[in-house]
């Protein structure tokens, strides 16, 4: 007597149970590591625009003998760029948020030292929504000295404010930088 032995096609359920749990788990890895990589990117776009605005910075001071003068008026804070909802920006600073105004003589002044000034784009941390670069005078006569401030997301390696800036991390959520130059006096 011959035997026709079938053979099995197909999966079956358990096989392809386990083929899609590890084709999500796989997913999930891919989808933090973009978005980890995402928030590296906008930091790196951060103290790339900070940089360029220290540039600038630099650059009129060496022309005019003093750093630029928003406001006329010693420690108020105007933002860097432009393009900012409402025409404010808001950083957060020693656990208060500052929302500032454009400062639109401070733009002017810096535009032929920095091609296209930069507004930076925003993140949401509990319930509010940051974004920006601000700066001030620091000294008490002419504007001799100043500090810019930022905000990185994060405060992993990616979210490390650049050379020269100090940092304050914030819950561990994103890392305040502060970049000051020049004298107080």
């Amino acid at each position: 007597m011959n035997y026709i032995k079938k053979t099995k096609t197909g999966f079956s359920l358990i096989e392809l149970l386990i083929v899609i749990s590890i084709v999500g788990f796989l997913a999930s890895i891919v989808v933090a590591s973009l978005a980890d990589a995402r928030e590296g990117a906008r930091n790196s776009k951060r103290n790339e625009t900070a940089r360029q605005y220290v540039s600038a910075l630099a650059l009129y001071h060496s022309e005019y003998g003093t750093f630029p003068d928003p406001i006329d008026a010693r420690d108020s804070w105007s933002c860097l760029g432009d393009g900012y909802p409402d025409n404010t920006c808001r950083v957060y600073e020693d656990g208060d948020e500052m929302t500032e105004n454009s400062d639109s003589d401070l733009n002017t002044a810096l535009a032929e030292f920095i091609d296209n000034p930069a507004s930076l784009d925003s993140f949401n941390y509990d319930g509010d929504v940051y974004y920006g670069i601000v700066y001030r005078c620091t000294s008490s006569t002419a504007c001799n000295g100043y500090d810019m401030s930022w905000i990185l997301e994060g405060s992993g390696n990616d979210a490390q404010c650049f050379g020269g800036a100090s940092s304050v991390d914030v819950g561990g959520v994103f890392k305040h930088c502060t970049f000051s130059a020049g004298s107080t006096e």
